[in-house]
């Protein structure tokens, strides 16, 4: 690929270039739609009866904040901070209806099966948790994965609202639900 010629303008001799054409042009595929999956993984059946594993369309995905939390020290009259915890913040999702609602009920027994286990009339203890893990997967233009995390043991902690309106406008219900997870990987893609 040849590299364009630079329109000859005030900033032509800067070490910076942030010309358009110029930019699009080295970088190619840099510029592209977000395209990405959403699987859900179970190592149980009994917690969403029906899958094993599942993708399921998503509007939208919010990736969780990461930030270190600092610890001070005292030391000779002086303070020191040092990093000391990792720190994330919850998945957002917003999730589309198909048209039997099939996402919102599996999400809503989801949810419902970790707080109370209706076929056995008992609470969920750790054991019978089972193992959830959830994968957020970057796609290239060729549906190639190119970046993944992998957030174990995620369970849905709130299922948000969905409007039912009969306005005039054909539009597609969708819900937003937030995830908590205990663990936080990046996948090695090769």
């Amino acid at each position: 690929m040849t590299t364009p010629s630079i329109p000859a303008n005030k900033y032509t001799n800067s070490s910076l270039i942030f010309h358009v054409d110029y930019l699009k042009a080295t970088f190619n595929d840099f510029a592209r739609t977000n395209l990405y999956k959403v699987e859900f993984i179970f190592d149980k059946a009994t917690v969403v009866p029906e899958f094993l594993k599942l993708e399921l369309l998503a509007k939208s995905v919010n990736m969780p904040d990461f930030n270190i939390g600092t610890k001070e020290i005292k030391r000779m009259g002086q303070r020191l901070y040092l990093p000391a915890t990792q720190n994330y913040g919850d998945i957002q999702m917003v999730f589309v209806c198909d048209d039997n609602y099939t996402q919102k009920k599996m999400l809503h027994n989801w949810l419902f099966q970790l707080v109370y286990n209706t076929d056995e009339n008992t609470f969920p203890t750790s054991s019978n948790f089972g193992k959830f893990v959830t994968r957020i997967l970057q796609l290239d233009n060729k549906f190639n994965i190119i970046f993944g995390i992998e957030f174990g043991f995620c369970w849905p902690t709130s299922l948000g609202e969905l409007q039912l309106s009969q306005e005039s406008d054909a539009q597609i219900s969708e819900f937003p639900v937030t995830f908590k997870f205990s663990t936080y990987k990046v996948m090695d893609i090769t």
